[in-house]
């Protein structure tokens, strides 16, 4: 009798470990990975105890119940958060370590590691995506959820008129969430 949210059980997880001396090349390069996927859908709640490794060794990301709620005032900056956030993201302790020299020896960050997410992400047509955050914008318009503030000023100001409709609102949402899709590889350059 409750609306939510379901992944699939992976056995055999482990949260990532705080260190990131202890990450491998792969665990570094998953994180890049996962950065593009967090940063796509607004979510920045990916602290290490958000991040989990499968026996296969897999990064996998969890709890994304964030994805949106700051768009349009969310910023790409290495150390941005939410207030409400009291962990860093683990791409930002990546990111920090990396140019601190906290990485493990021969441990990178390497930018080629976003390029599969930007591409698969780019070959999602604007109509399909959209198609796919069609519910999400009109039940959060609906809803008035976080982001709605935010998407209302933008419609007003793009549509030059107050008041503006909840339709008009989750349309803005999905403008705004395409935009940052088609951006995306720009955003990370």
């Amino acid at each position: 009798g409750k609306s939510g949210a379901i992944q699939p059980l992976v056995a055999g997880c482990a949260h990532l470990p705080a260190k990131p001396s202890t990450y491998t090349q792969s665990d570094v390069d998953q994180i890049v990975a996962l950065h593009v996927a967090a940063w796509t859908v607004g979510d920045h709640d990916g602290h290490s105890g958000n991040v989990l490794r499968t026996p296969s060794g897999a990064v996998l990301g969890v709890d994304h119940g964030q994805a949106f709620k700051f768009m349009g005032k969310d910023k790409l900056a290495i150390g941005w958060k939410p207030s409400s956030n009291p962990s860093p993201a683990i791409y930002d302790v990546v990111y920090k370590a990396s140019t601190s020299g906290a990485l493990g020896a021969g441990i990178k960050v390497r930018a080629a590691a976003a390029l599969p997410v930007i591409k698969k992400l780019e070959a999602i047509s604007d109509s399909e995506y959209r198609s796919m955050l069609k519910q999400t914008a009109d039940l959060g318009a609906a809803n008035n959820v976080h982001w709605v503030s935010t998407m209302r000023k933008r419609a007003q100001t793009n549509l030059g008129k107050k008041p503006v409709t909840n339709a008009e609102i989750a349309t803005e949402f999905l403008n705004a969430a395409v935009e940052r899709k088609n951006n995306v590889g720009t955003d990370f350059a």
